[in-house]
């Protein structure tokens, strides 16, 4: 399925340095929301809902290989799993989750920004942060830890990472399981624009997964 993106741009342009670290060092995480190793892989359903009625695919995630630069090291997956992220690279560092994006530097050529995708809060409060989009875009995501069970299509967790933003006219409502990975995501489309209103609503759910921890 194309990956849905209605956005309308009134978004402050970031201006990132080249492989942006948001002040985080390069140390590996032990436990980081999303575990990174080869051969980790999730299956999730993907249904769209839109005027003409639903529309459901599968989305297959694997991470294929790895690579260390002067940064630390780079996991690369198959696909993209968020529709907001639009990167296939991830690093862990310091219980944090990064994406590699790319955007066109003053001088030409692409330059590499290190995105802040997800944290885990020490605290029982909200977390607000700034994550990339498309290498230029600047959103505000706010992270929090609930104890509440959450239950999913691959099973029930006692502990997740809820995580909320908007994109334009995009709700995002996020839940990442630490030591599993996203388990689920709904986008609702809000967006007064005609042209953008073909569809209401996207949820994106985990059906299967196999980590290494």
């Amino acid at each position: 399925m194309q990956i849905v993106r209605t956005i309308t741009i009134l978004i402050l342009f970031a201006s990132v340095p080249s492989c942006r670290d948001n002040g985080v060092g390069p140390m590996e995480s032990g436990n980081p929301p999303i575990p990174l190793a080869l051969g980790n892989r999730w299956t999730y359903v993907d249904s769209l809902y839109a005027n003409s009625g639903l529309v459901v695919d599968t989305i297959s995630v694997l991470i294929l290989s790895s690579r260390r630069d002067n940064v630390g090291l780079w996991w690369k997956i198959s696909q993209p799993f968020n529709p907001s992220i639009a990167a296939v690279e991830f690093m862990a560092s310091q219980d944090s989750i990064f994406s590699l994006q790319y955007a066109e530097s003053p001088s030409g050529g692409l330059t590499s920004i290190r995105s802040l995708e997800y944290l885990s809060p020490l605290g029982s409060g909200p977390i607000a942060y700034d994550a990339i989009l498309d290498g230029d875009v600047v959103i505000r995501k706010s992270i929090l830890r609930s104890t509440n069970t959450l239950s999913t299509k691959a099973g029930m967790f006692s502990t997740s990472l809820r995580v909320n933003y908007n994109i334009g006219g995009e709700e995002y409502k996020e839940s990442v399981v630490p030591g599993v990975g996203m388990v689920d995501l709904e986008i609702v489309n809000n967006s007064t624009i005609p042209a953008y209103q073909w569809w209401t609503r996207r949820r994106i759910q985990l059906l299967e997964f196999h980590v290494l921890q």
